[in-house]
């Protein structure tokens, strides 16, 4: 097996090159499909029988969680305010009336006992650990946590990596969720491989423009395709 872009061989099986980061093998599709909304393709997690969940098939665009590094839950960041807000707005009336506002609920990080904060009601948001886990492949690592060379641990990664990862242009980029990391300065995230990082990252703006997939519940008249 060899990188597609570097031609470096002997991968010993990696489905992905860190040296380029590239996949060596195409991202597997979801069984759900994908429809097209607005102008992005997004990738459908959940059906109901008048509704689907939905998140961008791609990372659409790199932001801070935050303006600063502080103490803080998805309630009162800048990244929900933006999803929310400026990013709402940016479809035309006919779609932003089939986008359904919900009480989404945000979890403690499941290690660590950070507090998420009160339930929230959102149009668009990021997911949480605990649905990533959900809507995308459940290995057992989360709930086992499993322990570093020195009992630490700080992320998991599974046979499901290649699921969660997502892409910016042609380059993998790592995306934010919205579960507190280790800390309440921190969010979690998942890798450029596609790793769930429980431990996180820098929720403030010094350098931390971690990608973005919006997820959102939409009133269903579309079909997958």
């Amino acid at each position: 097996m060899f990188c597609p872009k570097c031609k470096k061989d002997d991968l010993k099986n990696k489905e992905m090159c860190f040296d380029c980061d590239v996949h060596v093998k195409p991202i597997p599709a979801l069984p759900g499909g994908k429809i097209k909304f607005g102008i992005y393709d997004w990738v459908v997690l959940d059906k109901q029988h008048d509704k689907m969940l939905i998140i961008t098939e791609k990372v659409i665009i790199k932001r801070p969680y935050h303006h600063e590094e502080c103490e803080i839950t998805w309630e009162t960041c800048d990244m929900r305010k933006y999803l929310n807000g400026e990013f709402y707005a940016s479809f035309n009336q006919a779609d932003r009336e089939r986008v359904i506002e919900v009480v989404n609920e945000n979890p403690d990080n499941p290690w660590d006992g950070t507090t998420g904060g009160i339930p929230t009601s959102d149009r668009i948001f990021l997911l949480s650990i605990n649905e990533v886990v959900q809507y995308f492949g459940d290995s057992g690592q989360l709930q086992a946590k499993p322990t570093g060379p020195k009992g630490e641990s700080w992320w998991f990664n599974d046979q499901y990596d290649m699921v969660r990862s997502a892409k910016l242009g042609s380059k993998n980029a790592w995306w934010w969720l919205r579960s507190p990391g280790y800390i309440g300065k921190r969010a979690a995230y998942i890798t450029i491989n596609g790793a769930v990082h429980v431990h996180g990252e820098s929720n403030g703006s010094k350098g931390k423009l971690g990608g973005i997939r919006p997820a959102l519940w939409l009133k269903t008249t579309e079909q997958p395709y």
